[in-house]
């Protein structure tokens, strides 16, 4: 009996191919004859696939059935359309630079990790499918998704590079499970359309350690967002999130939609942000455990509390119409920033403040500890409320930089000491310090200023337009080191004045008036075309050299007989004041007095000769004031002398309506010349009896 023996024929060995696409023959992936270097196949389930530059070709492919494949690189510039099929890769490596056209899916199932790469894109109504495994996207990663769905159990992705998902969403299946893990400098941002949401809750949880943005309003299981990470919200409002897990100490949330937003105050923020445009409303009392920046170009809004135990960083705006903004802990707060910031209430307990350049307004009470400074630096705080405000506790006594008083109703804290190194403004409201405060640039627009008893020191210049002063008994100094200018649009009426300046105090367009004493420290008072005036209780102290009043003095005085006035007069470098006595008024006015370095202009008309005092004296009565008569002694210095005059011999001469009279009596020492018997009030000119030489013209 023959017996037949059937060897064992081997089986086809499987080849791993790199196909490239050439198009040869049409767009069909089904046509072997579109593709090179793929053992004169289509691809199959071991082979990698290349999809070159569109212009490289003559046809860009498209699939015609599912198919299943190794790996996938679709080069810069090429187009894979995928005819409604899903392209399912079981291999480990999927680069994108390219164009992914279609409403398939392209399915990611390796048991392994999956990495994915490139700079492209897949199209509208194109899915990214996990269907097992992990998927990484790598640094360099830079993709746009239409969607990306879960289909599989246990699922992980983890994105270190910039993964966008456009109009569609990150969705799944019924049964899926899976962890979206951002790295550290990565970036996810969800898009949402008009119908689906962000991400769906079958993403078990995304844990955050580089950039999340959620453009849409849908929904998610879970987020962590770690320590690095920063979650960005970029709708109307956040997203459903179950469970937002914010407790990570230095996670940053931001609110960045170009547009209003309502903030979720229901969480603890760790570092809290806004940015875009456009208001920004918290629904609820928040709570910040580190810092609070407020980004240029939007308003933060609150009616509610807000808690920050960091830095509060405004470019933008950040007001507080009701409740109680709290600084907590114990460190150094910062007001960084140059927006305007607006509390309620503002508790900074026993803490360091610095308000940097910060536009810091107040509308009720601010509360402070005994300890700790307010640093003013450079910011402008407003007091601005409707109602009785108060101060921090007196121990605390903050120093302002810029200070500004604008309420329309009630007044604010009495007897505080106040310091403001730069500009003090008062449009609406009363405050009445405590003596000693001190203030660089007093402006008052409205409002009521009440002195107190003691002394409020002024270093800079004082401007009084709309506003109240009420002097009280108390004193004003004029303590800069530079000339200060006491000016605006209405005369301030002092008790007592005090000019303590080398460098002196300038009058701009107002005759201010002293009802006390005018005590001279030391520096001029350069009244230009104004007048100093002294009421007629008012009274100078401290006058002489390089302590006086260069301009006009005027002083006002009731009716009777026998009184005595030095004006402290002088020019820009010389002392040479002009005294009355047995000065009898017989009907109350003011007397202005001043002095000119120079020989009179009428000189040549005079009695006096070619030895003279090169000055003269003027006296103008205002108001009504009239005499019966009165004696002049008038003082010069030894630089006024022209001709070397005897002094023993100097008389004085009266100027009026172009004549010129004598005193009944003149004396006259090295310094001094006096004119007795005076009724009238004009010019007076002292020298030597006798003609002056004529000039002599050739």
């Amino acid at each position: 009996m023959t017996s037949l023996v059937f060897a064992a024929l081997p089986a086809r060995p499987v080849y791993a191919y790199d196909c490239a696409w050439t198009g040869a023959n049409g767009s069909a992936w089904s046509d072997a004859s579109n593709w090179t270097g793929c053992g004169g196949s289509i691809p199959r389930t071991t082979d990698t696939v290349t999809i070159p530059d569109a212009a490289a070709t003559p046809n860009d492919p498209t699939l015609t059935a599912v198919e299943t494949i190794d790996g996938l690189t679709i080069e810069s510039g090429g187009i894979l359309n995928d005819g409604g099929k899903s392209l399912i890769v079981i291999g480990t490596s999927v680069t994108l630079d390219g164009t992914w056209l279609g409403t398939g899916w392209l399915n990611l199932n390796n048991a392994g990790t999956i990495t994915v790469n490139g700079a492209g894109s897949m199209g509208s109504g194109t899915r990214l499918a996990l269907i097992a495994g992990s998927v990484v996207f790598p640094a360099t990663a830079n993709l746009t998704f239409d969607r990306i769905d879960a289909r599989g159990t246990g699922l992980a992705a983890t994105n270190n590079g910039t993964v966008t998902v456009t109009a569609g969403a990150m969705t799944h299946s019924a049964s899926s499970t899976a962890t979206w893990t951002n790295a550290a400098a990565s970036a996810l941002i969800l898009n949402t359309g008009t119908t689906n949401p962000a991400v769906s809750a079958g993403w078990t949880s995304i844990v955050n350690d580089g950039a999340l943005t959620l453009n849409g309003g849908g929904s998610v299981s879970s987020i962590v967002n770690n320590a690095a990470g920063t979650l960005n919200i970029g709708y109307t409002s956040q997203p459903s999130i179950t469970a937002l897990n914010l407790s990570a100490a230095g996670n940053t949330v931001v609110y960045n939609r170009a547009g209003a937003q309502t903030i979720n105050a229901a969480v603890t923020y760790s570092n809290f942000a806004t940015s875009g445009s456009g208001t920004k409303t918290a629904n609820g009392a928040m709570t910040i455990s580190n810092d609070f920046t407020v980004g240029g170009g939007t308003a933060f809004t609150t009616p509610n509390s807000v808690s920050i135990a960091g830095n509060l960083t405004a470019d933008g705006t950040f007001t507080q119409t009701a409740g109680t903004t709290t600084f907590t802990g114990g460190g150094t707060h910062t007001f960084a920033g140059n927006g305007v910031i607006q509390f309620n209430n503002l508790t900074t307990s026993s803490q360091t403040v610095n308000a940097g350049a910060s536009d810091l307004r107040i509308f009720d009470d601010w509360t402070h500890g005994t300890a700790g400074a307010f640093n003013a630096q450079t910011s402008t705080v407003t007091f601005n409320g409707t109602s009785y405000q108060s101060l921090p506790n007196p121990a605390y006594a903050p120093s302002f930089y810029n200070l500004t008083i604008n309420k329309s109703s009630g007044g604010m804290t009495t007897g505080r000491t106040w310091t403001v190194t730069n500009n003090f403004v008062l449009t609406l409201g009363t405050i009445e310090p405590a003596g000693n405060s001190s203030f660089k640039n007093v402006t008052l627009d409205g409002g009521t200023f009440t002195a107190p008893g003691g002394n409020i020191n002024v270093s800079g210049d004082w401007t009084q337009n709309a506003s109240a002063f009420n002097a009280g008994s108390g004193t004003v100094v004029f303590n800069g080191a530079s000339q200060q200018t006491l000016g605006g649009s209405a005369a301030t009426t002092f008790n007592n004045l005090t000019l303590n300046n080398a460098a002196g105090l300038a009058l701009s367009a107002v005759n201010p008036t002293v009802n006390g004493v005018f005590t001279f420290t030391n520096g001029l008072v350069a009244t230009g075309a104004n007048s100093l005036i002294l009421g007629t209780g008012g009274s100078i102290s401290g006058a002489g050299a390089g302590k006086y009043v260069y301009g006009n003095l005027q002083k006002n005085f009731n009716s009777g007989a026998g009184q005595t006035f030095t004006f402290p007069v002088g020019d820009a470098a010389n002392y040479a004041p002009a005294q009355l006595s047995a000065f009898n008024v017989s009907s109350a006015g003011s007397l202005a007095a001043s002095t000119t370095k120079a020989r009179h202009p009428e000189f040549m008309s005079a009695n006096i000769g070619d030895k003279y005092v090169e000055r003269y004296w003027t006296l103008a009565p205002a108001g009504g004031l009239a005499a019966s008569g009165y004696d002049l002694t008038v003082t010069f210095a030894a630089g006024d002398l022209v001709g070397s005059p005897n002094t023993g011999a100097l008389v004085m001469q009266k100027y009026s309506g172009g004549v010129w009279s004598n005193p009944s009596a003149s004396s006259s020492t090295s310094t001094t010349v006096t004119g007795s018997g005076f009724t009238s009030f004009s010019d007076f000119f002292t020298g030597e009896s006798g003609i002056p030489t004529p000039v002599t013209l050739s």
